[in-house]
């Protein structure tokens, strides 16, 4: 979180407390902070995952959701592990 926050404040750019949320670096995790975050009335577009499955999780609840990832969120993981190579988008 740390160097996330210092990246983007060298962007010039500010992390909005109200979007950070934390979880268990598992796939519930992802799903459950996406859910929260698709309740927000001013959601973000953009979703910066801890590690890959979180991001994985997030982009289960995007699909489930009738979403699409790139089309309505952009979706970063962390650690590049394998399973990253087979889930859509990559």
């Amino acid at each position: 979180m740390q160097a996330f926050v210092k990246a983007m404040g060298k962007a010039g750019l500010q992390v909005d407390p109200k979007y950070v949320r934390v979880g268990n670096y598992r796939i519930s995790g992802g799903e459950t902070a996406m859910m929260e975050i698709l309740a927000m009335s001013d959601r973000p577009t953009a979703i910066m995952g801890a590690n890959d499955l979180t991001a994985v999780g997030a982009l289960r609840v995007i699909h489930r959701e009738g979403l699409s990832a790139p089309r309505d969120f952009s979706v970063v993981g962390f650690d590049d592990i394998e399973l990253s190579d087979i889930i859509y988008p990559r």
